[in-house]
């Protein structure tokens, strides 16, 4: 069948089902390379293999969705020297042999693209694929044609692993868990699963086309949230006590905030590794701001954390999140002092003592 997809749904599903109800130019334009691609290329082939697809790019990219270095460093320099500290550490145990180490002709085979292409093989394997030297221009894996390419091609066709989006999702089975041998044996098969079920829930016709169906998908969620009794918001709008009446003290939130500082040549690694973060579905609100420095008294901080949380459950499962750990290995070698604190918001001072 061929998929003819109603992209406003698109975005407005994934949008608040995948990107905390905000997308940025640069996550917009990833996707929409993936779905040209897609609908140029194989627009008859199975459309769960569209959301794998992206489910893969998602995670692999850090939710960016554009071509990306392993570690997400701004140079292969620094992605070996994060890498190198990480298995010195302990934290690479699956690593048998550093594909990054530098080769006798100075190429790095880190990961890097939509998929983290890594080794020399792979390399090798995929210049066939997209008529790119890739050995003798590694960096060109992270042009977006070229991303796209290996990202999809190389699912469809078992490169990477021997095992292809035909093995798992096909006539008779859907198996969105084990899909993820793919690309990395079962490393967080399930999370990766249950991404790729919201992608494919973005695409199904019955559930993504027309008008009518986003009249009717918005006052279903208008009638839910009645129902429950849920305080009234705007359908875009983020979950955040901002948008409640503050006189409210029956109304409940967490807020947690951290602080960071961060020498200058650290700052923008830091602030990627902690937008890890704001991927995790716990939070109302998750930001991460850096700081512009006008108070008088003290410049210090450079970056913070902000986030809003509806119990102590809530935290707890946000800091029990595997992405969590993942930002933490990021950032804590890359970062000074960290200082936090959470508090309810049924207790703050919100008046003249």
């Amino acid at each position: 069948m061929v998929v003819h997809m109603d992209r406003a749904f698109f975005f407005d599903t994934v949008r608040h089902r995948l990107f905390k109800g905000n997308l940025t130019q640069p996550q917009v334009v990833g996707i929409t390379a993936i779905l040209d691609a897609w609908e140029e290329r194989f627009a008859d082939a199975d459309r769960r293999w569209l959301a794998y697809i992206l489910a893969t790019a998602y995670h692999e990219t850090a939710y960016t969705m554009q071509p990306v270095r392993e570690t997400l460093a701004e140079s292969d320099a620094r992605a070996v020297e994060i890498l190198e500290t990480a298995f010195a550490a302990g934290r690479l145990s699956w690593v048998k042999t550093p594909y990054w180490r530098p080769d006798e002709d100075g190429c790095s085979w880190l990961g890097r693209g939509l998929v983290q292409l890594t080794h020399r093989r792979n390399y090798e394997a995929m210049s066939v694929l997209t008529g790119i030297d890739l050995v003798a221009e590694p960096d060109r894996a992270m042009e977006m044609d070229a991303a796209v390419t290996i990202l999809i091609e190389g699912m469809l066709q078992g490169s990477f692993t021997g095992h292809k989006l035909a093995d798992h999702l096909n006539a008779t089975t859907a198996d969105w868990v084990n899909a993820r041998r793919i690309v990395n044996g079962t490393d967080r098969a399930e999370k990766l699963a249950a991404y790729a079920m919201d992608f494919d829930a973005a695409i199904r016709p019955d559930a993504a086309h027309g008008m009518l169906a986003r009249l009717k998908a918005w006052g279903s969620h208008v009638i839910a949230r009645l129902t429950l009794g849920a305080p009234r918001v705007r359908w875009d709008a983020p979950r955040s006590l901002h948008h409640f009446d503050k006189s409210d003290r029956s109304f409940r939130v967490i807020r947690h905030i951290v602080f960071f500082t961060v020498q200058e040549e650290h700052l923008q690694e830091v602030r990627a590794g902690l937008s890890i973060l704001t991927g995790i579905p716990h939070a109302r609100l998750l930001e991460i701001g850096t700081n512009v420095k006008t108070d008088q008294l003290g410049t210090e901080i450079d970056l913070v954390v902000y986030g809003e949380f509806d119990d102590e459950a809530a935290l707890a499962a946000y800091k029990a999140h595997p992405d969590y750990q993942l930002s933490i290995e990021r950032v804590r070698p890359l970062r000074e002092k960290r200082i936090a604190a959470d508090y309810d918001s049924r207790t703050a001072v919100t008046r003249p003592l």
